[in-house]
């Protein structure tokens, strides 16, 4: 089987288009420590890149510019969408920028020159709980209990003590007057 035996119909969204040229780039996310007085740098390997995709697509025939716009429609579309391309296969990928060509002086044609980007699901930031925010959320409702109640029992103190000075002031009226 040849790799020709292996080719895909080139689509996005359920689109199909023809297409000139496909190129994709990847790499590793590298940050690069240069240090004071220091004559060699360090570069730390954060991991990969997400893959960028630039195709170059395009529409002809006595339909292009209503197939041409439909496919625009579906790129102003928010959200990822799966581009299958003849040699990598399916992938959810963001569409980053388009831009559209027509052409009427070769018989009609519409030419899209596409950049995409790799897309997952989302994990970072999460908007899910964390232990660190409940742990903070938990810490702040036992302050205001403890403030709360160190309030009370100081209401409690004071009243009792104001009961005992009103007993020792009785007893010595009491003793006095003897």
């Amino acid at each position: 089987m040849s790799w020709t035996d292996r080719l895909q119909i080139a689509s996005f969204r359920g689109i199909e288009f023809r297409h000139d040229q496909i190129s994709r780039q990847g790499g590793r996310r590298v940050v690069t420590h240069e240090y004071p007085f220091a004559d060699e740098p360090y570069a730390e390997d954060m991991g990969l890149k997400a893959n960028e995709f630039t195709v170059n697509a395009y529409f002809l025939g006595s339909n292009y510019d209503l197939l041409a716009t439909a496919f625009e429609q579906q790129l102003d579309q928010k959200g990822p969408g799966a581009l299958t391309l003849p040699l990598s296969g399916t992938q959810q990928v963001q569409l980053l920028t388009w831009q559209r060509t027509d052409t009427t002086s070769q018989g009609g044609i519409a030419r899209f020159n596409l950049k995409f980007i790799q897309a997952s699901a989302k994990r970072y930031p999460s908007t899910e709980g964390n232990a660190n925010s409940d742990l903070v959320a938990g810490l702040r409702t036992l302050n205001q209990q403890i403030n709360a109640n160190f309030a009370a029992d100081l209401t409690t103190m004071r009243s009792e003590r104001s009961s005992a000075d009103f007993e020792i002031a009785e007893q010595l009226n009491t003793v006095s007057t003897l």
